[in-house]
């Protein structure tokens, strides 16, 4: 639980982040990345914002409505260096649980491997998946946008 983790912990080691809404640790620690995940203060909605565009580019789901119910989540992959950890972080989170499987699916796919090949030359990058849904369980994952640095 990341109730259970403190920050003297994060700084001593890697972390890999699971889950986005439901972890604290990833809504803090994803703030200043490209895409950031956002919760609607009546907790209905759940988003991931492109910070570069203001906020005019985004990805939402009603998160209000049976887990069962949901057609369409989104998710991140992400690897970089926290500045407020000095450490390495992986984040593998969805809006709900189906953006969180479909971002694992994405991890042993061999799209991941391009994306992977392609950050060992910038180092930090990011990436929001879509996933289509039938009965709680993700579809195959598609990469809606990526960002390197």
């Amino acid at each position: 639980s990341s109730s259970e983790v403190s920050l003297d912990e994060l700084r001593t080691a890697p972390s890999v982040l699971i889950g986005a809404l439901d972890n604290a640790w990833t809504i803090r620690l994803t703030r200043t990345l490209p895409f950031v995940f956002e919760e609607a203060s009546d907790h209905r909605t759940g988003r991931i914002i492109d910070s570069s565009s203001g906020g005019k580019r985004s990805w939402a789901v009603d998160i209000d409505i049976p887990h069962t119910r949901i057609a369409h989540d989104y998710g991140i992959v992400a690897r970089y260096t926290n500045r407020l950890t000095g450490e390495p972080v992986v984040v593998v989170a969805g809006i709900s649980s189906q953006g969180t499987q479909a971002a694992g699916e994405l991890l042993t796919s061999s799209e991941f491997e391009t994306i992977r090949s392609l950050s060992q030359n910038v180092g930090n990058f990011e990436v929001v998946i879509e996933t289509e849904a039938i009965d709680g369980h993700a579809g195959a994952p598609q990469i809606v946008a990526a960002k390197t640095w």
